[in-house]
């Protein structure tokens, strides 16, 4: 995958709960649909713990980008 090596260092540096994914949806329909690029996400991390999985894929954590 393209964003592959992009999207693991982002995760290594600053951490799973540091980190979410998200889209632009509808502008991200004139490359891919809704489920491409879900399934694009859940592919590159794989190789994740469940913990990081939840992280990812969840609203980011109370306190770690300080909008407290």
């Amino acid at each position: 995958m393209l964003w592959q090596p992009c999207v693991q260092t982002c995760i290594e540096l600053f951490g799973a709960d540091r980190c979410m994914f998200e889209s632009t949806l509808p502008v991200d329909k004139g490359s891919c649909s809704y489920g491409e690029l879900w399934n694009a996400y859940k592919r590159m991390i794989s190789g994740a713990s469940a913990a990081e999985k939840q992280a990812l894929f969840s609203a980011v954590q109370p306190g770690s980008i300080g909008w407290d």
